[in-house]
């Protein structure tokens, strides 16, 4: 049933969302993240009362962030978004959401061969890697390492950036995106 029009969602990310929440007063349902790139949870609030609710929740300590800052937050944690750092052709051992995707010893289901192989192989040809760029830089961007194509970037904040790079490039690596240098952060 699409309830896009019954109901709302407000977020609250940060250390001590659960005590802020409780502060609130609200009573709605919770519902934890961990697509933010800290600890979240979104709150299911009817939609005449999506204002009231944001209200109580800065009442009880929250202060408002902006997509932007969000976004920052997500980038600077490594924290893979669909539809621009991952998509239907990742696997989720690429985008490192694995840990929180898949059930390993659950019972048959679509792609459970690929997921037990590249489980049990331990490796896929490309991660999504955080990089630290040593100028601005675009989503796009490609990435190069002694003048080869090792991958590509997929979303920006600031300083920070996300890339989805070849298995064989790791922390510490030095690569260029666009020309600029960067350094691979994990």
């Amino acid at each position: 049933e699409d309830v896009t029009d019954a109901w709302g969602l407000v977020l609250v990310a940060g250390e001590g969302w659960e005590k802020v929440v409780e502060a609130s007063g609200l009573q709605a349902p919770v519902h934890p993240t961990a697509g933010v790139g800290v600890p979240a949870a979104y709150l299911w609030v009817p939609r005449g009362e999506v204002a009231a609710a944001v209200d109580a929740v800065r009442a009880a300590g929250a202060r408002p962030a902006g997509e932007d800052e969000l976004e920052a937050v997500r980038v600077r944690a490594g924290v893979a978004r669909w539809g621009r750092d991952m998509d239907f052709a990742s696997f989720p051992q690429e985008a490192n959401i694995d840990e929180r995707a898949v059930h390993y010893n659950k019972g048959c289901y679509v792609g459970q061969e690929a997921m037990a192989k590249i489980h049990l192989r331990g490796k896929v040809n490309r991660h999504l890697r955080r990089i630290a760029p040593g100028a601005p830089v675009a989503p796009g961007a490609e990435v190069s390492q002694d003048g080869a194509r090792v991958g590509v970037v997929t979303s920006v904040a600031g300083d920070a950036a996300l890339a989805m790079l070849r298995y064989t490039i790791g922390p510490g690596d030095r690569v260029e995106v666009a020309g600029v240098p960067a350094e691979v952060l994990g």
